[in-house]
């Protein structure tokens, strides 16, 4: 059956699930942007100690454009299917990611926390990889889709991790404004 819409991977997405899973990814990304901006412009974040191989802040923006989009043809897909007990867990799913995404820019830029932010991120990695595995019995599309996002956030959890060691508090020192 070929359902109404436009063609993603081979596979057609019905325009009255691609809309409200587009502005459900980018409300999550409004929210999380609430708090990268202003931080990432500030002294906090300047002073940092970041690793060599962090990507150049031109490349954020774009590429969480093009993942937000992926995610919602993904969820698009899995939406357009009739509702079984694997379907909801995957909005559940889905919405348990779009969540921590935010909160993971709330405890990173808004609280200026790498460790609480590691903690959520780690969270992050784990839900994302486990909504792609279980995806792929309704939707290999909708599976392959979110692959770009597992793995840009497996590197955000690394870089998070290497920014938290390097400007973690040292035993002694006096207290470093958060970090």
């Amino acid at each position: 059956m070929k359902l109404v819409g436009f063609s993603a991977a081979g596979v057609y997405v019905r325009p009255p699930t691609f809309v409200p899973a587009l502005v459900v990814c980018f409300a999550a990304a409004a929210v999380g942007a609430r708090f990268t901006t202003p931080a990432v412009a500030s002294d906090w974040y300047h002073e940092l100690k970041k690793p060599p191989w962090q990507p150049p802040a031109g490349l954020f923006a774009p590429l969480w454009t093009i993942l937000y989009t992926l995610m919602a043809v993904s969820a698009a897909m899995l939406w357009s299917r009739p509702d079984t007990r694997k379907i909801r867990l995957s909005k559940v799913l889905f919405g348990s990611q779009l969540t921590l995404n935010a909160a993971w820019s709330y405890a990173f830029f808004g609280r200026r926390s790498p460790g609480t932010g590691l903690v959520v991120i780690c969270a992050l990695v784990t839900i994302i990889f486990t909504y792609t595995v279980k995806a792929w019995s309704e939707s290999k599309a909708a599976s392959v889709l979110f692959l770009p996002y597992d793995l840009w956030v497996s590197f955000a959890a690394v870089l998070n991790g290497w920014i938290f060691f390097a400007n973690r508090p040292r035993r002694g020192a006096q207290d470093n404004g958060g970090r």
